[in-house]
């Protein structure tokens, strides 16, 4: 089972990365999905509320501005999503999907 709160609470599960070049365009990311208020920011993310538009089901997106990473900074965050895809877990966030655009 995956963990779920909603946005009052600490974190949305499954988790959305979307970074800046090549898997999906972001029309196909608007077309899903309807994004909301920031939860977090760190140095070169922003996370925030996202809804699902078929379902409703809240997630948290990860919106990672690629051209402010240094190559190694990119390899770090394609290990990162590698990593998670294989995590399977009812206690860690669940990779949903990833969208990857210019």
């Amino acid at each position: 089972p995956t963990r779920e709160k909603s946005h009052s609470g600490v974190i949305l599960s499954p988790l959305i990365f979307l970074m800046g070049n090549k898997i999906l365009k972001k029309t196909d990311f608007d077309g899903r999905y309807s994004t909301h208020e920031v939860l977090g920011r760190g140095s070169f993310a922003t996370v925030k509320r996202a809804v699902r538009k078929k379902d409703k089901k809240e997630l948290a997106v990860k919106i990672i501005k690629k051209t402010k990473l240094k190559q190694e900074e990119l390899k770090i965050v394609h290990d990162e999503v590698k990593i998670m895809n294989r995590i399977d877990h009812p206690n860690c966030v669940k990779l949903e999907e990833i969208f990857e655009t210019n």
